[in-house]
């Protein structure tokens, strides 16, 4: 859906209004795909159709080509919207996991503004168990303070998951009171049984530790 203006001269500026987008979830989309390959095939210069067609190759699975189209919209003299270009690399990573890092921190440095490709790239170090980089941008993220309204914005960014990233991080470096304090905000954010689980031993080892146990 876009809409197109012809013989006029084009004004833009910003106004105040909202827009709303809420799904019929009781419709089908399986004719997105089928659509959005035509879309990009009549218009291949259309940064939109290139990134709403790659991100549904994602959907089907199809990480081979999805991965090609992300790269293809990247390199569109259009595709100059720096948090859809952070985007495509995020799903990018996605697809091509032995690139993972380097596709996240090419997100950061196309959109530093958004929490997301942080937290990102400290779940993978959490995935390589590299405690001091999860650490360091799971607290990165934290310190972006400003959610950007985007219709890409994640709730897990800006809730529980730096929080319980960060709690991890400090429980395996040893700092367990940091690792409570960050525990107690995820299960704030999140009631998940993991979360209460961890909190516990986070306790228990910080108790431990000042010889309350």
């Amino acid at each position: 859906e876009s809409v197109s203006f012809y013989g006029i001269e084009e004004l833009r500026k910003k106004i105040d209004v909202k827009i709303y987008h809420l799904p019929d979830n009781n419709k089908s989309r399986g004719q997105y795909l089928a659509l959005l390959e035509m879309a990009a095939k009549e218009d291949p210069l259309s940064d939109r159709c290139a990134h709403y067609y790659a991100r549904e190759l994602f959907y089907y699975g199809r990480y081979e080509e999805s991965a090609a189209e992300f790269k293809r919209h990247l390199s569109l003299d259009s595709a100059f919207w720096k948090p859809e270009r952070c985007e495509s690399m995020r799903y990018i990573a996605k697809c091509e996991p032995q690139a993972k890092e380097y596709w996240l921190r090419a997100a950061i440095s196309e959109c530093p503004e958004r929490r997301e490709p942080f937290v990102d790239l400290a779940q993978y170090f959490y995935e390589e168990k590299d405690w001091h980089k999860v650490k360091e941008y799971s607290e990165l993220a934290l310190n972006i303070k400003e959610k950007y309204l985007g219709y890409f914005c994640e709730s897990e960014a800006w809730g529980w998951k730096p929080h319980d990233l960060l709690a991890l991080a400090n429980y395996n470096l040893g700092d367990f009171e940091e690792a409570s304090k960050h525990g107690e905000i995820a299960v704030s954010l999140c009631e998940d049984q993991r979360l209460h689980d961890n909190l516990a031993y986070y306790h228990d080892a910080q108790n431990l530790k000042s010889g309350i146990i």
